[in-house]
């Protein structure tokens, strides 16, 4: 994600692993949210910023 190539593409693919560990840190060992809160905050943050790359996966019918 450095470089900024497949920084979207990478984004997606590392938001469940930062999710897992944010609800793991929140609901199992409740004094590490800090360290759930410092993984999901960027990602999120991507998710916004490269939120025009990400409309397609959220329509009912896709064009081809």
């Amino acid at each position: 994600m450095l470089l900024n190539r497949y920084a979207p593409f990478f984004a997606v693919v590392l938001f469940p692993i930062s999710l897992n560990v944010f609800l793991y840190h929140t609901i199992l060992v409740p004094s590490g949210w800090l360290m759930g809160v410092l993984l999901i905050v960027p990602n999120l943050f991507l998710g916004y910023a490269y939120q025009k790359y990400y409309k397609g996966m959220f329509v009912k019918k896709p064009s081809l």
